[in-house]
This record gives C-alpha cells, sequence and structure tokens, in this order.
C-alpha cells in the first residue's frame, strides 16, 4: 500500500473515529436527558394526585374523576396509590403492569421516592401523607415520543458517520495527494540525476518546510558525492600514474639489460635499481591501502594506551637507522611528573607512521637533511614541535598539502607520491587530535601535533 492511500485511510479513520465519539456523546447525553425529564413529569402526575387526594379526602371514584379532568395524561399512564400496609387503594387504568414489588415499595418508603425502569416503561414512586395517612404514589407511563426522537436521532447519527467516513476517504486521497505532490516532484527530479550529471539539483521550493528541508538534506548529499567522485577520479588518475613511472622504469631497465651482454657488475647495478623501483611501488601501495583502510566510514584499528615520548623517540631510530643520512634532533622534551599526561589512547603502528612521514619529509626537502623536535603538554593534550629549515611551501598551496598525490611547485628533484601528509593527517583525525602548519619560503616549516591524552 502506497503512502497516498496510507494517509487518506488513516486520515478516514481518525474522523470516524471522532464521528463515533461525538455521536456517542450526543446520543447518550440526549438519552439520559430524556429520561430525566420523563421522571421529572412523573413526578409532576404524582404530585398532582397526591393534591387531588388531599382534597378529595378519601380514594373513591371522585378522586379519579378529578385526576382525569385536570391534567392531560401521559402516553398509556397509570398511577397507583398504596397504603401504609402496601395494600392498593387507587388505580387508574385497572391495569396491573410489571415492576411494582414489595422491594420497590420498601425503596420509597426508606428514601421517599424512586425511580424503575421495565421494558420501555418508566416508573416513579413517590411517599406522600394525606388525610393523616402515609400513601405511596406510583405513576409510570411509556415515552412515546421522547423515545421516537432518540429513535430518529440514532438513524441520523447513523447516516451521518457512514456519510462522513466515506467524505473523508475522498477528501483524505485528495488531501493526501496535494500533500505528497512535492514528493512526487523530489522522485522524479531524483531519477534522472546520475552519474553523468550528478551536478544536478533538486528544487527546494519555499526552503523552510519539511519537503524543503528534504530536498536540501538530499542536496547536501549529492554535493559529497559529487566531491566524493571527483576525489576518486583523481585518486584513480594520479594513482595510475604513480604506479606506471615505476613500472615504465623497471620495464627499461630490463630491456636495456636484455639487449645485450653485459658485465657482473652491470646486472647487479641494474638488480639495484629494478629494486629500488620495487620498493618504491611496494611503499606506495601500502600508503594507499593505509590511505584507503582509514578513508573508510569505519575503520577499525586497536586502541591501546600508548606513551608518546617512548614512541616518538623510538621513530627518530627507527628513521635514522634507515636513513642515515638524516639528522633529527631533540630540541626539548618537558616530561611531566605523571606519566599519564603524556599517553594516549591510540594505536601504535600508526602513531609511528605519522611520526616517521612528518619527519622524512622535513629531512627530505631542507638542505641539511635536519628536523628538530619538541614535545610537551598543553590543555590535557600532549603537543608535539617538528621544526625543518627547508624549502618551506608557498603561502597559496597550504589549504591543499593534505590533498592526496598533492605535491608543492617548488618541489623539483626530489621523489615521493603525496601521500605521506594526507597519510598524516588521516591518522590525527583516527586518535581526534589537531595538526597546524607554519611556513616560511626558503626559511623552514612547522608542523604542531595535539593528541588528548587518555
Amino acid at each position: 500500500m502506497n503512502i497516498r492511500r496510507r494517509l487518506a485511510l488513516q486520515f478516514s479513520f481518525i474522523t470516524t473515529f471522532l464521528l463515533i465519539f461525538f455521536s456517542l456523546v450526543v446520543y447518550f447525553s440526549s438519552s439520559y436527558f430524556r429520561q430525566r425529564d420523563f421522571y421529572s413529569r412523573l413526578k409532576d402526575r404524582a404530585l398532582s394526585t397526591c393534591k387531588m387526594l388531599v382534597k378529595a379526602g378519601e380514594t373513591d371514584s371522585v378522586l379519579l374523576n378529578l385526576i382525569d379532568k385536570s391534567t392531560i395524561g401521559l402516553y398509556k399512564e397509570n398511577i397507583r396509590i398504596f397504603n401504609i400496609n402496601n395494600k392498593e387503594v387507587f388505580n387508574s387504568t385497572d391495569s396491573l403492569y410489571g415492576g411494582i414489588t414489595t422491594d420497590f415499595l420498601n425503596s420509597i418508603r426508606i428514601d421517599g421516592e424512586s425511580e424503575l425502569s421495565v421494558k420501555g416503561r418508566e416508573i416513579f414512586g413517590i411517599s406522600k401523607s394525606a388525610n393523616n395517612q402515609k400513601y405511596l404514589i406510583i405513576a409510570s407511563a411509556v415515552d412515546k415520543y421522547g423515545l421516537n426522537k432518540l429513535h430518529y436521532l440514532r438513524l441520523i447519527l447513523f447516516a451521518g458517520i457512514v456519510l462522513g467516513s466515506l467524505i473523508s476517504v475522498l477528501l483524505g486521497l485528495v488531501y493526501a495527494g496535494r500533500a505528497l505532490k512535492p514528493v512526487a516532484i523530489i522522485i522524479n527530479q531524483a531519477k534522472n540525476i546520475s552519474a553523468s550529471n550528478i551536478q544536478q539539483r533538486l528544487e527546494t521550493g519555499n526552503g523552510k518546510d519539511e519537503l524543503a528541508r528534504l530536498a536540501i538534506t538530499f542536496n547536501e548529499l549529492l554535493n559529497r558525492l559529487e566531491k566524493g567522485i571527483e576525489m576518486q577520479k583523481t585518486f584513480v588518475s594520479n594513482a595510475s600514474h604513480e604506479l606506471r613511472t615505476p613500472f615504465s622504469l623497471i620495464l627499461a631497465e630490463i630491456e636495456i639489460a636484455l639487449m645485450e651482454q653485459r658485465s657482473n657488475e652491470k646486472y647487479i647495478e641494474t638488480l639495484r635499481s629494478i629494486s629500488e623501483e620495487v620498493k618504491n611501488i611496494n611503499t606506495l601501495t601500502n600508503d594507499l591501502l593505509d590511505l584507503t583502510q582509514m578513508s573508510q566510514d569505519t575503520p577499525v584499528f586497536n586502541f591501546a594506551p600508548v606513551r608518546v615520548d617512548e614512541l616518538l623517540l623510538q621513530s627518530r631510530i627507527d628513521l635514522m637507522k634507515r636513513r642515515p643520512e638524516y639528522n633529527v634532533t631533540i630540541d626539548d622534551f618537558i616530561l611531566p611528573a605523571d606519566e599519564n599526561q603524556i599517553t594516549v589512547m591510540g594505536n601504535e603502528t600508526l602513531l609511528k607512521t605519522a611520526f616517521i612521514n612528518l619527519m622524512t619529509n622535513a629531512c627530505k626537502f631542507s638542505p641539511d637533511c635536519e628536523v628538530n623536535l619538541k614535545l610537551y603538554t598543553c590543555n590535557r593534550s600532549v603537543c608535539m614541535e617538528f621544526n625543518d629549515k627547508g624549502i618551506g611551501i608557498p603561502k597559496e598551496e597550504m589549504d591543499r598539502i593534505f590533498e592526496p598525490f598533492y605535491r608543492g611547485s617548488n618541489i623539483t628533484g626530489r621523489r615521493g607520491h603525496g601521500l605521506g601528509l594526507p597519510l598524516v593527517k588521516k591518522i590525527i583525525d583516527l586518535h581526534k587530535g589537531t595538526i597546524m602548519v607554519s611556513s616560511e619560503l626558503n626559511k623552514g616549516t612547522k608542523f604542531v601535533l595535539e593528541l588528548p591524552v587518555s
């Protein structure tokens, strides 16, 4: 069942429920007031009989004539009078209607008056004194006209419920159709959006109601998708280019080596060159895999307490073993007395990768291949500085240094893939930290990492 029909049925159900509730209130209220009004009239008849009884002084045919002449009787009216011994002393019609029991007579004596309804006949009894005697005067009748009015009211209310329900279904379909018309427009517009025209957007109408907010949210999603598609295209293009270059070099080295027989030293030199390119491909592949894994919505890594000072020193030692020409110096390590102030919840391997990448970048782009480290605590965080005296980063390019495969315009003669800094940014973001950069051309660059303590 589509939403339009469901809304129409729900609207009809609510309307029908309200109609039934209103009709029941009207009907039972009318029935109650009819009964109270009729009992009031029966009471008046009983009191009138009592007055006649007082005037007559006795219960004989003279009293009956006086009652008949004084008022117009009710439909199937019957008035009966009982003395103190529950003996009937007067009956206006000589008819014996049900409901006049000893218990009913006793309830009249106890309460002064009592009411009873038996098979559509209302009965009212009252206890009165007349001529120094106690009498029970009971008036009963059938409210023919009141019951007929209730019957017609019942028919009218039932017809109103049926007719109102049918009208509510029709109005519900019309109302639901109009209410969902903007949704249909959004659906038709969304059907026409594909990867080839991802730049197309939905109409947002007045920009205020819920459907407008839905269209705005959908447009924001399209913006993110468009950006993601563009990044994916750029990523694939750059990755293909970066992988094609070392493979081409390897293939060229092999073809040159096969062109003619060479000495062992030449073959060893060729194999070393090929080995360097394979290492380069392996590094690029690992960086791509790490970057892809951390770009997922819910990356899965094991986190544990990590002492930042120890990991930073270990990263320094590992880098200098691999690249002896690099010089990683320590300017200042301000260590607090409580080691918890320099302990973070993190993944040791990822943090070590980030530290080594920052050290490598600093040394690679510095004439003296040197980077200076600082460590201190600040605002319940551990802060690290990586300072170099290298070529610096152009000011207009600062916002792009964390884009995958982006390399500065002033980088010449230095190999790289443009994945180091994006990988560092992903790692720091994963650890809920921040990274700040400041740089001057030909003077140096400073990276400041801030990681929250555990």
